[in-house]
Order: C-alpha cells, then structure tokens, then sequence
C-alpha cells in the first residue's frame, strides 16, 4: 500500500568530493518488513538488506555509532546491529521469567555512555488457561548490554508514551507520549510531568512516534496540535523541543500546515516538519526567547513530485539534506537549504523508521 500508514525519519549523509577535509560518511538504515535497508549516504544507495524477522519499529543507535538498537517481532524483541559490518550480532528481550509474559517496546534510547538501554514497555500476562489476558504495570527498563539483563523496572503512567531522552544529568531521562514524565533511574520513580495532553488550557496531542534526536548534546523535537485552542477557538499546531539540560519548550506555530515529524539541524538554526508537504522553519533569539519562523514550504508538484505522504523525517550529519520515509516503499532526499528534489530511493518493502548514524 502506498504512503496512506505511518512513515519514519531517515538518516543519510553528503556526498563531497574526496579532497574536502569535511566529507560527511552517514549511513541511512530504514526499517522495514523482514529486512532493514542501508544505504549510503554519500551516495544515496542501497547497499544492503539485513535479515530480521517481522517488521521493524523503533531505532536508536549507540554514542559511538558502532550499535543500532531496533525493535522487530510485534515490538517483543530487540535486535542488535552492528554498523561496521551490517549484521545483527544479537537479540534482547525483557518480559518476566512467569510462563505467559510479554513485554512490548515502545520506545527506546541509548545512556550517554552506551552502557545501558532504557526500553519503555506494555508488559502483560497470557493466562492461556484461564482463557484471559493479566494487565501489568508499563515500566521503564533497564538493561545491562555487558549482559544484556533487565536490572531494574521502573512503573511509570500508561499511556501512549514512546521517546525516551536521557538527560546531560545521567541520573535522568524524560519519557515522551501524551505527557512528559521525568524519571530518575536512581531512585526508581517519576519525580516530575509537564503536561501535554492534560494541559487544562490548550490540551495537545503529542506526535512521538517518528521521534529523531542527533548524538553529543543533540536535541529531541516532535510536534504536537491542539484541536481546540480556547483561546483562539481554532486548530493549531507546534513544536516541542528538549535540550541535554531537561529545558524544555514548547512553541506554538500557527494553523495546520499538518505535520506528523520534525528534526532540528545539528546547528539548531532550522526545524523541518514533514507529512503532505515539508516546512522548514527558520529558529530565531527575540529578546531572550526562541521564535520559529517559517522561512518557506516545499509542496508536491511537478518539480517535486512525491511518491505520497512521509510520516517521518531527518537530515544529515553536515545539515545539507533532509530525507522523508515511511509507510511506502521508498526514501525521499531533498536539499536542506533550496527544498530541491534530489532523488526517490525505491526500496523493496513498505517502511515504518528510518535512521542517519554518522560514521
């Protein structure tokens, strides 16, 4: 089917003449249905399909970029990536030991020292028996990837949450879905929640699906659209953006150009957005505060014509292409700075993640 399901942000690097001093080497992988794409991101290719079972989800790649995390099999199972040679080199899991178990990932991330993976999980219990399905506290886990155990679970709010971000402070990270939940892993508890969803003001529903955050001091964005504003009694969209620190904002953009996904420029001077059509908003400092200005909008038509919607998007490690996946079976490369159309990469299933890990 083609791009009418949910498409995820993709990863890929310049290509610049072998005499520059500053050649960019990203690798794009994107996920897919028993394989996970890899293409070069010099030259925009595919130069690899990897055997995992099922479709893929969720991505994330170590501070070093040498592991890529990637949830496959109904999200139950974690496949370990290594992205020197392009295999899978492993597979974790983290339900309870109790016949029945299962635990599903929602969301992961890498700690800042590539020693642990915070998973964020919908745990449940099949009593096949007694012909019914045991509920269990969502946690927030965390694996030691010496062992590759679970060594502590953390209950946090059911919800929709998917994101994790962990904080500059490693004692931290904030977990990300209809609300915003600080978590402190030393302790083992929710300490604090900036709401979205239960904002009694300008309730939002929060998009972290096709989440993207760059490595060393990167920040994560996502968008977010409030049905009704009772201010203005009208529909908006906005920004939500996270920094190492924990600071977070939250910036209202206008009316729906609709967006599914955003990403911030390694330079953090531009946010791009992407669903029907890609915008890119200009961020600017006005008397002490960010302003996000929409500096122009990149809409389907002969000169750039999309295959159809892209439901997640990322740009390159040196900020001059932005890529869009997702749902169809292709990745669209654009140019970071004009909205030029550069190139369709077909691929050989629909797409769901897609991921830029420098090399």
């Amino acid at each position: 089917m083609k791009k009418s399901l949910i498409v995820s942000g993709m990863i890929t690097a310049l290509a610049i003449p072998m005499a520059h001093p500053a050649q960019a080497r990203d690798k794009i992988y994107v996920s897919g249905y028993e394989k996970l794409f890899v293409l070069d991101g010099r030259r925009d290719e595919l130069i690899k399909e990897i055997p995992i079972k099922g479709y893929q989800r969720e991505m994330h790649y170590s501070p070093d970029s040498t592991r890529l995390y990637v949830t496959h099999e109904r999200r139950e199972k974690v496949a370990i990536v290594d992205t020197d040679r392009d295999v899978v080199v492993g597979d974790l899991t983290f339900a309870e030991p109790e016949p029945g178990s299962v635990s599903r990932v929602l969301g992961l991330a890498v700690s800042n020292d590539g020693r642990q993976l915070f998973t964020h999980t919908n745990n449940f219990r099949v009593l096949v028996d007694k012909g019914i399905v045991d509920r269990l506290p969502w946690t927030v886990n965390i694996t030691d990837l010496r062992t590759g155990k679970v060594v502590k679970r953390i209950p946090v709010p059911k919800g929709d949450g998917n994101a994790i971000y962990p904080l500059a402070d490693s004692r931290y990270v904030y977990l990300m879905g209809r609300d915003i939940w600080k978590i402190d892993l030393v302790a083992g508890k929710v300490v604090d929640m900036i709401p979205l969803q239960s904002d009694p003001v300008q309730p939002k529903d929060s998009l972290f699906l096709w989440w993207q955050y760059r490595r060393k001091g990167g920040w994560l964005i996502e968008p977010y659209y409030a049905a009704d504003d009772v201010i203005g009694g009208r529909g908006v969209m906005g920004q939500v953006w996270i920094e190492p620190s924990g600071k977070v904002t939250i910036k209202e953009t206008g009316p729906p150009i609709f967006y599914f996904a955003s990403v911030i420029s390694n330079d953090r001077k531009r946010i791009y957005s992407i669903y029907n059509e890609v915008t890119y908003f200009e961020m600017e400092e006005h008397e002490g505060t960010e302003v996000l200005r929409v500096s122009h909008r990149v809409l389907p038509s002969p000169e750039h014509p999309y295959p159809g919607s892209y439901y997640s998007v990322d740009i390159s490690s040196d900020d001059k292409k932005v890529y869009g996946s997702g749902a169809g079976p292709d990745v669209m490369v654009l140019d970071a700075h004009t909205g030029k159309m550069l190139k369709i990469i077909d691929l050989p299933t629909e797409t769901w993640h897609m991921v830029v890990v420098p090399k």
